[in-house]
């Protein structure tokens, strides 16, 4: 879902789609999240990627080695105002059977400068030589940030797929952006539909509260760590609790668990740990509920029926082979009207 807003810059009108964000205008200065994949916004982020390898090998002794890099995105400025990149780096990257958040950085830092209205910069990624690892179809997340006289623009988790890469490095992966299983591989159930409904707190929403059961079929006792949200099909790009009293997810089982963080949504959204761990026993259910999820800010709140979600779990002991591994389990919501 997106929204438009006209932003006032440059003594210009800017139509500007959103996604996922909101903007206040105070003497001129407006923060703005832009469509996801959408050239034509405020800020453009453009998937260029063609399928080149990335890739990196020292050589052997007189042998030279190979360094290439692959262009994947480009930024365009389609504002009336000069923008200021002021951050891109890679936030994550996945493959089948694995991930690694620092195996590609950005190659071409120096070109990210001022862009001027109309003007185009690519976005180029590397080996960062530090990870030994190859993957054919990968999933990178970027993240890009500008300033402005007229406006701020901040995009994280814009994704580009299907990279290929060949990397050599000091260590193999790291595993701390891994691909997540399906819950019916995992020793977790999914128990009925989930639910919603009006959110607790001082700045309530209708219907952006989401609930959910899951049932843990483990041998020994199972432990929920952490948490990540990938996506919606809604316009919310964050769980956010106001109030006092409450959490932003807070889990009922065996021991209860919770999170007081603000949660951002999205591909390659990051782990958030649990403030308090929840223990789930064998054969328990657990009760898993999100609130409030918002677009951002005060009074944001997004009505979740009829939506989907994708939620991350992170649980120790479903293994039995190796009881004290974290494993990450995808939950595909589908959410009722």
């Amino acid at each position: 879902m997106l929204g438009v807003i006209c932003l006032l810059v440059g003594g210009a009108i800017v139509v500007a789609p959103l996604f996922g964000g909101y903007s206040s205008v105070a003497d001129r200065e407006t923060s703005v999240s832009v469509a996801e994949n959408d050239q034509y916004a405020y800020l453009g982020l453009e998937e260029t990627y063609d399928g080149p390898e990335i890739e990196y090998d020292s050589g052997w002794g007189p042998i030279g080695g190979t360094d290439v890099s692959a262009e994947v995105a480009s930024i365009t400025n389609n504002a009336n105002d000069p923008l200021e990149i002021a951050d891109v780096h890679v936030r994550g990257t996945t493959w089948a059977g694995g991930g690694d958040s620092s195996v590609l950085s950005v190659a071409n830092t120096d070109d990210h400068a001022g862009l001027n209205s109309g003007d185009a910069v690519p976005i180029e990624l590397e080996c960062s030589q530090d990870v030994d690892v190859a993957a054919d179809d990968a999933t990178v997340d970027l993240s890009v940030t500008t300033d402005g006289s007229g406006a701020s623009v901040d995009r994280e988790a814009f994704t580009v797929s299907g990279v290929n890469f060949d990397c050599e490095g000091d260590q193999p992966p790291a595993d701390d952006y891994p691909a997540p299983i399906p819950i019916d591989d995992s020793g977790l159930e999914l128990v009925g539909p989930p639910e919603t409904a009006t959110s607790s707190g001082v700045d309530t929403g209708e219907e952006s509260a989401v609930m959910f059961d899951i049932e843990y079929e483990g041998e020994g006792d199972g432990t929920v760590t952490g948490i990540s949200v990938r996506e919606t099909s809604s316009a919310a790009s964050e769980i956010g609790y106001t109030g006092t009293g409450g959490s932003e997810l807070i889990i009922d089982a065996s021991e209860d668990g919770s999170l007081d963080d603000d949660i951002e949504i999205g591909d390659g959204a990051p782990r958030y740990d649990l403030g308090d761990q929840a223990v789930l026993e064998s054969g328990d259910e657990a009760t898993v509920t999100l609130e409030q999820f918002r677009t951002g800010g005060a009074f944001s709140q997004v009505d979740m029926r009829g939506e989907t979600a994708t939620v991350v779990l992170y649980v120790g002991g479903l293994d039995p082979d190796d009881p004290g591994a974290e494993l990450p389990v995808k939950i595909d919501l589908e959410i009722p009207e």
